[in-house]
């Protein structure tokens, strides 16, 4: 079995065992080398030159640090990983996209949403920046791996609209074959565990977040958001009305801030609409 290098297997520890095997090998090598070795006439002055070098010695035990601090971060992310998933998938549609759009937007694009309620003709979002285009298919399939046929569909349609790459955004994984199919050409596969920490980037997702999961009950009948302000509705059945856009309103409770516990009516078009409402 090969042998890896002890710094190698020191980053794959957590960041104290760095500390404390530095803080042995300094201790051993600047008191306890020289005294076990002081009567031996040819390693006492190898030992003496060793302590007093032995702070830099040691110093390299610490080496590891930063990586095992990195190896930590990816191993909460990749434990994190299938819980976000599942609130990545109880996702409508929509608020799928609009976070996913959310997402790029915050990494400087431009947005163009060609997705919702009309045929996109395979392309849900283009991304603008620096003159190039890129379409970006972002469906949730609820499937673990994506074959090549939908890479190569994607590819198809970026041809077809004459745009500079294209991005496949999936819940799951991809297979081989699409990994390969897409090696070669200006297609980036954006897998599972990417989603997941792309998303977790956006407010909106990470924090409560009206879309996942504020304990959403469908409208109650009492209250109306109009555009002049909240009118009392007791029959008016369950169209609650957001006052910004006129969407139909859901009444959530926040679980975090100044008014947890409290029930309020949110926007269903959350995060594309932020309208909110008071609730009894």
């Amino acid at each position: 079995m090969r042998k890896s290098h002890p710094l190698v297997e020191l980053s794959r520890l957590p960041w104290w065992a760095s500390v404390i095997v530095a803080a042995i090998a300094f201790v051993g090598l600047r008191w306890l080398v020289p005294m076990v070795l002081r009567h031996q006439r040819i390693l006492a002055p190898l030992a003496a030159t060793v302590a007093d070098h032995a702070i830099w010695i040691a110093g390299a035990f610490l080496l590891p640090i930063p990586f095992s601090l990195a190896h930590a971060a990816k191993r909460r992310r990749i434990a994190a990983t299938p819980a976000i998933l599942e609130r990545i998938n109880a996702l409508s549609w929509q608020d799928f996209e609009l976070l996913v759009a959310e997402a790029y937007r915050r990494k400087g694009y431009k947005i163009v949403e060609r997705g919702g309620a009309t045929t996109d003709g395979g392309v849900d979002l283009e991304l603008h920046a620096k003159g190039k285009t890129i379409i970006v298919q972002c469906k949730r399939w609820r499937v673990q791996v994506v074959g090549v046929d939908r890479v190569r569909e994607l590819f198809g349609v970026m041809v077809a609209e004459c745009a500079g790459a294209a991005i496949l955004v999936s819940s799951g994984r991809y297979s081989p074959e699409a990994i390969d199919f897409a090696h070669d050409k200006p297609i980036e596969l954006v897998d599972g565990n990417e989603l997941s920490e792309m998303l977790a980037s956006v407010p909106e997702f990470r924090e409560t977040k009206q879309s996942l999961g504020d304990d959403a009950v469908r409208v109650e009948p009492g209250l109306v958001a109009t555009s002049t302000g909240i009118a009392n509705t007791e029959g008016a059945g369950d169209s609650v009305c957001c006052p910004k856009c006129g969407s139909t309103m859901i009444r959530r409770v926040a679980k975090q801030g100044s008014r947890t516990g409290q029930a309020f009516w949110g926007c269903s078009r959350f995060p594309a609409c932020r309208g909110i409402a008071p609730a009894k």
